[in-house]
């Protein structure tokens, strides 16, 4: 809602953080055609397509703290501050349900980037900080 915004039958067009073209708003960000509204192009990703808008959704996500529901001329629900955090965290717990079940498995990182999962028996491996006495030789 904050990223989307939404409309009122009292207030008009409460605009988003996306603006009001959000086709615009990703192809600016993503150089993508073709990727908004979802529902219409998701059968049509790639995973380029598929992990770009996961990844840019992901940044503008967030959870209503204030949320009410306008119920004149069944107008919705309505909200004016936001949880960015608490959003991105519902959000990635979404996104990983399906992600892990995609190809050989994907996950969302706290970070905001779509990293394949590591074989199975080997996750302690890939989230233990590496230990050395040289970690100038370390990439991160």
């Amino acid at each position: 809602m904050e990223a989307t915004g939404y409309t009122c039958v009292d207030k008009g067009i409460i605009e988003g953080k996306l603006g009001t073209k959000p086709e615009a708003f990703f192809y600016i960000r993503l150089r993508l055609k073709d990727v908004w509204p979802i529902a219409k192009y998701i059968q049509t990703y790639g995973e380029v397509k598929l992990f770009s808008m996961i990844e840019i959704l992901y940044d503008y996500v967030s959870a209503p703290i204030n949320p009410y529901h306008h119920s004149w001329d069944q107008c919705g629900l309505h909200a004016s501050t936001f949880d960015k955090a608490k959003g991105q965290k519902v959000y990635r717990k979404e996104i990983n349900d399906i992600l892990k079940d995609f190809k050989t498995g994907y996950q969302l990182s706290k970070e905001g980037h779509v990293i394949e999962l590591p074989p199975t028996g080997l996750e302690s491996l890939v989230s233990e900080p590496i230990s050395t006495d040289k970690p100038e030789n370390i990439d991160e």
